[in-house]
């Protein structure tokens, strides 16, 4: 593929190895942890607010079927006494 200067473009790769790994590995994983633990450190409330709400969605969307199951085995134990 050229572009409008008659140049070939520069073939983009997604990595060496295989699965689009490059053969790097980490190292020393409790850097990167502590790391990423720093960066996110602004965000705390936010990630812990959003932990709760998709724990509490969760929670709620279990509610549902417990409650129709039980509803439904007490109109089954009336129906057959």
């Amino acid at each position: 593929m050229t572009r409008g200067s008659g140049q070939p473009r520069p073939r983009l790769e997604m990595g060496g190895g295989p699965g689009g790994r490059s053969g790097e590995e980490a190292t020393d994983a409790r850097s990167t942890v502590a790391r990423l633990l720093r960066y996110l450190a602004p965000y705390r409330a936010s990630l812990v607010a959003v932990t709760a709400l998709v724990v509490a969605t969760t929670l709620l969307n279990l509610l549902g079927p417990i409650l129709f199951g039980r509803a439904i085995d007490r109109y089954l134990q009336r129906v057959a006494h």
